[in-house]
Order: C-alpha cells, then structure tokens, then sequence
C-alpha cells in the first residue's frame, strides 16, 4: 500500500467529496452525543471517562486519569458524579485495601445501549453494502491505529506554519486517531465489535486525518505491523469476590482435614471491615480522626487469635498427633514447588497437603497456580520498594516533614512518627499523630504522589511479568463459580 499525502490527495474530487461527507458525519456524532449526554444527564468528560471504566475496568481512579488525559482533582468530581448517578462504583483493590479500582455497573449502562440500538442496526445494514476484502481493509487499519494509541504521552498539536518532524507527525496522527475511535466506540455501541462499526469509524478516522492535512499509511509488513498489540488483562477481582475465594479455600480446608481425621472449625474474617492499611502514609483523614493509625482494630485480631477453635484444638493434641495434624495440612515439603520472586527471593511449598489440595481444587494445577499467584502477589511490594527510593517520592516526604514539624511532631517520615507513637500511648494522642500524618500528606501531595508512582511501576511490573499476573487472574475468575458452590452447599 503507498503512502498516502496531502499533495496526491487533494485536487482528487473523490478526496473532496470524502472531506465534506466526514465532517457532516462528525456534526451528526457531536449532536448525537449531545442528545444522548443530554438525555442520561452525562456530561461529555463523564461519558468518556464511564466508557474507559466499561472497556477497560475495573482501573484505579490515577489510571482512568492517566487514560483521558485529565489531572487527578478533576477525575475524582468526575467519579462523584458517575457514582451519585449509579454508572459506577467505587470497591476496594483486594490486592491492597488502601486502593480503589472503579468498576462499571452494568445494568444502569444498558440504558446507554438501548439508546444507541437504533444507529448499531442502520450502521449493520450500511455494513451489508459493503464485501468481506472492504471491511478486511479498515479492520486492517483499525487494528493498527489501536496499536497506536496506548503509546501516546504528548498531546501537542502541530500549529500552522510549523515543520512536521517524523515524531510530531506520529503524535498529531495518534492523538487523532485516539480522539476518533473513541467517539465511534462510544456512539456505536460501547463494547461493541461488529463490522458494520468498524467501517464507518476506520472511514472516519482515515478521513479526519486526511482532512487535517497529514495521512501516513505506512505498507504491510511494517515496523508498526510486527509490534502486535497485547491483549488487555483480566480484570481483577472485586473486595468482595475475593473474600469468597478465602472463605471458599478455608472450607475445602476443612473438607480435606476432616476426612483425614482432624477438627477444623471455619471462623470468620479476623480482619474487622472498617480495618484499613496504609502502604505509604495515612491519607484518610475522617479514617484516622475515628480510629488513630487502627491499633484498636489488631487489638481484636490478636484476641480473636488467642481464642481461635482450631488454635486451641491443635495445642490440646498430643506431640505426635499435633506433627500429623501439621504434616496433614502443610504436605511433604520434600515434594514441593518453587518460585524466584520479581524481589529476588526465592520461595517454595509442598504440592502435597490440605493446604494445597483447596487451593488446587479453586484453581487447578497447583505449581502453575501456586508460581503465577505468588509472582502477582510479589509486584506489590516490589511496586512499593521502587516508590520509596524514587525521588519524586523523596522530595514529596521532605514537604511532608516540614508540615508535620509545623504541626508539632519533628519526625522525617510518616514511618519515624508512628514509630515515636508509644504502644501504652491514649487513643487521643494516636488519634493527634494519626490525623496529623493525614492532613500532611494531603497538604503536601505526598498521598498524591505515592499513589500516581506505585501505580506506575505497578503497570511496568505486569507488562515485565505478564504471563503470570494473566494466569493469576485468570485462575482467580475461573474459580468464583467453584467458590460460589462450595459456599452454596454450607
């Protein structure tokens, strides 16, 4: 395919004619996505942000951000909005109950749907007009300005009079091509895939970019065809998908003991709900004015260890019985699976035992399981080791100390002040500190600034270890429908 410009293109009348027809087609799109904005009380910024969320999610507040190109404070109005509407929900990150992920509800979206209904089934019958090589060619073309997208940074525009370089050309074609596609996904159908879309956007994008006066379509077998874009990752689990894997597992547990001769009595969560962590600093304000830093919150789980059944059962079992019970659920670590952790550890368990008996029977093979899980686990942490050395971070600290050194309590880190906090200390003076490092991280934008680099380094940890955060996840969604009936037959 040669390469398309604005010289060979534009005394072709079929070039004006394609001119004009698209941007009457773009007049017809922003009145359609008024009328429908309109009619859902959406705003513009809400409806793109809320079909981020819907293709993409759940993502963190920073990633929705990081997507549309908006600055933080004006995605969390943007939330607001779309949670008080009942479009989205905010729930814990399972993985870290100091993060959010925002998920898209769908049935409040299918009023979207059925809005859009009538233009998906005129756009299916243009698509009939059309042979399998003519949609082949914009599929084709649709694929690769997908490819493009994700790479964008700059959003600069080339003004008039200026020399286009290679670069700035291929950031002007990819901020438009990110522009286009987005309103076509949009009005035809969020989600939707059919080829009848994929016409008249690829037309659309194709043409604005023709009409801008820069179109490259660069040959097959290009540097741009050998990068095939990767899949999007399963999503994550929810809050609460998550605490019916743990109580799943605990009862195939018991299961498993049981038939093996031995009492395994299923409590609940030690962990109470209002109980947060915070990876860098304290960054809830309300939080820490009603619970301090939470020390009353493992005082509860340390009372409920002390008088936890099976704790209790295993210490009254006689010395051999008690090594058997162990052995029972633990297994053989003789027969047993490693794994070199993204930290540069190495761990390993026994395929034998009750233990992992439920993991395998939630998740299937146990070594792939047991490698990918603890791999996905690990990033966390390693995330949080590369926040804390990056600079960015250090300075935001630095702030942070000056502000808590104004409030009274001369400490570096948020780390040195909850340290310096006696274990006999009253509720009020935790409470002082705990609210103190809040406010401070607030003010200074070390919260900000801890939550936008982890997940910066968390998204370049799961391009680095892919394979195993996909199976990790996807393991973890395979297993809910066995999760569910496990907890069905209680």
């Amino acid at each position: 395919m040669r390469r398309v410009t604005s010289e060979n293109q534009g005394n072709r009348p079929l070039a004006r004619q394609i001119k004009d027809s698209i941007r009457d087609l773009r007049n017809q799109l922003s009145m359609l996505n008024r009328q429908v904005g309109a009619h859902l009380d959406l705003k513009d910024v809400d409806m793109d942000c809320l079909d981020l969320i819907d293709r993409h999610g759940p993502l963190s507040p920073t990633a929705v951000a990081r997507m549309a190109g908006l600055h933080p404070a004006t995605m969390t109005g943007i939330l607001d909005r779309l949670e008080r509407s009942g479009w989205v929900t905010r729930e814990r990150d399972p993985a870290d109950r100091r993060a959010v992920t925002v998920r898209a509800l769908r049935e409040r979206n299918r009023e979207m749907y059925q809005l859009l209904a009538g233009m998906n089934a005129a756009v299916d019958e243009i698509c009939a007009d059309f042979d399998e090589s003519q949609l082949q060619l914009v599929a084709t073309f649709l694929k690769r300005a997908q490819r493009a997208w994700p790479h964008l940074r700059d959003h600069r525009f080339i003004g008039k009079g200026q020399t286009a370089t290679k670069a700035s050309r291929q950031r002007y074609e990819s901020t438009l091509l990110q522009a286009v596609r987005r309103q076509a996904s949009r009005w035809f159908g969020v989600g939707v895939r059919a080829t009848g879309i994929g016409w008249v956007a690829g037309m659309a994008v194709l043409a604005v970019l023709v009409v801008g006066g820069m179109a490259w379509v660069t040959g097959a077998g290009g540097e741009e065809d050998a990068r095939a874009a990767p899949a999007a990752l399963p999503r994550e689990i929810t809050s609460s998908e998550g605490r019916d894997l743990y109580r799943a597992e605990r009862v195939a547990e018991r299961d498993c003991m049981t038939r093996l001769g031995f009492q395994v009595v299923l409590t609940p969560d030690r962990a109470p709900d209002r109980a947060r962590s915070f990876a860098f600093v304290v960054d809830d304000v309300a939080w820490a004015r009603r619970h301090g830093y939470g020390r009353e919150f493992e005082r509860a789980t340390d009372a409920g260890r002390a008088s936890d059944p099976n704790e209790k059962y295993i210490r009254g079992l006689s010395p051999q019985r008690r090594a058997a019970a162990l052995r029972a659920y633990n297994g053989d670590p003789a027969n047993g699976v490693t794994v070199r952790l993204p930290s540069g550890g190495t761990i390993g368990h026994s395929v034998e035992g009750c233990g992992s008996s439920a993991e395998r029977t939630l998740y299937g093979d146990y070594e792939t399981w047991y490698r990918a899980n603890k791999i996905d686990q690990d990033l966390v942490g390693v995330s949080h080791r590369r926040v804390r050395q990056d600079p960015e971070f250090r300075t935001a600290t630095a702030r942070w100390a000056e502000c808590a050194h104004a409030a009274g309590l001369p400490y570096p880190t948020p780390e040195a002040l909850r340290a310096a906090l006696p274990a006999s200390a009253p509720a009020a003076t935790e409470i002082r500190y705990a609210v103190a490092e809040a406010t401070c991280a607030g003010s200074t934008g070390l919260a900000q600034k801890a939550a936008d680099l982890k997940q910066r380094y968390l998204d370049e940890l799961r391009v680095e270890h892919r394979d195993a955060v996909v199976t990790a996840r996807q393991r973890r969604l395979d297993a809910l429908p066995i999760a569910q009936t496990l907890l069905a037959s209680q």
